[in-house]
Formats: structure tokens, sequence, C-alpha cells
């Protein structure tokens, strides 16, 4: 079991809060992810930003490339990119390439910045 020895979330949260906390939030599917860590920082009473900035791959591939599917698996086959798929390091490196892919085709991410409040 990949998670028996693993630290408790308070724990992880000390070490990535300031890599969380230090720019713009990029996920694929991004509501869905920060629901999840909203939902954790409540479960364990962890005070954290009121709302944060983020921008979502899947909303962003839908308007630039709204002619295939945009599950991780399928944009990583499009552009070329390995996927090691539901491993959490090799789906965010997957997001990152897409994002890169996005910007190399001329995408403006500006236009897909959006704000998660972590208050409702």
């Amino acid at each position: 079991m990949k998670v028996a020895n693993a630290p408790t979330f308070p724990v992880l949260w000390d070490k990535i809060e300031p890599l969380m906390s230090g720019g713009l939030l990029v996920a694929h599917n991004a509501v869905f992810d920060l629901g999840v860590l909203k939902k954790c920082l409540r479960n364990y009473a962890i005070d954290w930003k009121p709302y944060i900035h983020y921008a979502c791959t899947v909303q962003m591939g839908r308007r630039i490339i709204p002619e295939i599917s945009h599950k991780l698996n399928d944009l990583c086959d499009y552009y070329g990119i390995e996927l090691n798929h539901h491993q959490a390091d090799s789906d965010s490196h997957a997001c990152a390439e897409i994002l890169l892919r996005y910007i190399e085709d001329g995408a403006d991410i500006k236009q897909f910045i959006r704000t998660y409040s972590f208050t409702k």
C-alpha cells in the first residue's frame, strides 16, 4: 500500500504550502482538485488564503482545441506526452506539459485565470 507510511495531510501541507502560495495554480480539472483541497483544509482546521487564482487545462483545452477529448490521457496521446495516469507526479508533469503546449500554440492564458474561494 503506497500511503501506509505516508505523512499526514498537515505534515505534508507544511511542506507544500509555500509552493501552493507562490503563484498561479494550474491543474487539470482544477475545480475538482481545489474542492478536494478545500475539504482537506477544513477537515484539519487549517487556515489558508481566502481565495487563490488558478487556471484549468481542461477548460483551456475546450476553448483552444474543441474538436478533441480533454481527458488527461487523451491530451497526452494528442501531444505525445508520456503519462503514468493517476500517479500524482506524472499527472502534474503532464498538466504542465499541456499548459506549455497551449502557450507554444499561442494561447493567452490570462483569459483563463479564475478565482477560487476557500471561504464559502
